[in-house]
């Protein structure tokens, strides 16, 4: 699910107004029920281990701007095959809701914390991501070409045992006169058609666009002088 504009601030004031009891870092402990969600940002992404198919960041609490209290931290780690192909489209100061987590303890000293926050254990997992202007609901069950529907920052900050490395990610995209059915592609253009948000069957919002680019121009100029 990806919201623009004022369904932005609609979709976050319905979010806080739901069943979740909102919780702090330091709050967490092994007895954190299950109806609770977790506002916050990344604070750093280590590398994948291959070794034990996981997937770790630390976050930090999302706190009111203006408050004199220091961020707590939180080590979050990622399991089953799902969540780590989900976990590869957050970045570094994506803002986060995280519903249906885990609570487990840390033995590894990553973090002040004595517990981490586990995604993966209970199959009733949601996170919303914040990116800029963008966000988008991940589930256990989305499709795994879902990263094209979160825009990549051009250079993505990773942490690797305490230093900061810069990456870059090449993209090939595909004329829209070329799109196949079933393809996962990257493409661009200019929109030269939308319709206004309404309402689905079920809860979300949807709404149409329509695309130019000077592929498919060319192909609409070609057919007119055929004809």
């Amino acid at each position: 699910r990806r919201v623009h504009g004022d369904l932005n601030s609609e979709l976050m004031a319905s979010s806080s107004s739901s069943s979740f009891v909102p919780l702090q870092i330091r709050d967490i402990n092994k007895h954190t029920p299950a109806n609770c969600e977790l506002r916050v940002s990344i604070w750093a992404i280590w590398n994948k281990d291959d070794h034990q198919d996981t997937q770790k960041m630390k976050l930090e609490d999302c706190l009111v701007p203006g408050s004199k209290r220091g961020n707590d931290y939180i080590i979050c780690q990622f399991v089953g095959s799902a969540w780590m192909r989900l976990s590869a489209l957050l970045q570094r100061n994506d803002h986060l809701v995280i519903r249906g987590f885990a609570v487990e303890e840390d033995v590894s000293g990553g973090s002040d914390h004595s517990c981490l926050i586990v995604i993966g254990r209970t199959n009733a997992e949601r996170i919303q991501v914040t990116r800029g202007s963008d966000v988008i609901e991940l589930t256990p069950t989305i499709a795994p070409d879902s990263a094209i529907l979160l825009p990549l920052r051009d250079k993505p900050k990773v942490t690797k045992k305490g230093s900061k490395t810069k990456t870059s990610t090449p993209y090939e995209y595909t004329p829209l006169a070329d799109l196949k059915v079933g393809s996962v592609v990257n493409f661009y253009g200019v929109v030269v058609d939308a319709t206004l948000p309404h309402s689905s069957k079920g809860t979300d919002h949807a709404m149409s666009i329509k695309l130019l680019d000077p592929s498919l121009l060319a192909h609409s100029q070609q057919q007119q002088q055929q004809q």
